[in-house]
């Protein structure tokens, strides 16, 4: 039985094989296809499994497992780091927000420096400091397409 996430390729790669593709030529789609490292790394087993008679094709997809679960776990664990540091900034973010909102009503004699011309420029830097920061953040976090 096919896993629902792959059955659409899956099923493409049989008609492919019979429709008379040539059997390099169908893997190579059916990588394209599934656009993954670890599905790229089978295909590839597979055209040596049956171009060079492997003998050991049962090892070598077995390796294959291993190596994909290690790796899907360790992706897993950065996507639990990455939400680690988006709740962060999300608290630093309504915490900073929090504090301006409460100066604006309770204490509006501190903020009277930031009304005057270099008080506005130093609020300016302020501002884009922390933008910055949040825009850098962001692009750490961002996921990057895995080479193939």
């Amino acid at each position: 039985m096919v896993p629902e996430p792959i059955r659409a390729e899956v099923t493409a790669l049989a008609g492919r094989l019979q429709g008379r593709w040539p059997f390099r030529a169908a893997l190579q789609a059916f990588g394209d296809e599934l656009a993954d490292p670890s599905a790229d790394k089978v295909v590839v087993a597979l055209a040596l499994a049956r171009e060079q008679r492997v003998r050991q094709l049962g090892e070598m997809l077995s390796a294959l497992a291993r190596s994909t679960r290690e790796q899907v776990g360790m992706r897993l664990r950065v996507d639990t780091e990455r939400a680690k540091a988006r709740a962060s900034a999300r608290f630093i973010t309504l915490f900073s927000l929090a504090m301006v909102g409460l100066l604006l009503v309770f204490s509006r004699g501190y903020l009277e420096p930031f009304g005057t011309a270099f008080g506005q420029l130093v609020l300016l830097l302020v501002g884009g400091v922390f933008a910055g920061a949040f825009w850098w953040m962001q692009a750490m976090q961002r996921e990057r397409a895995p080479v193939r």
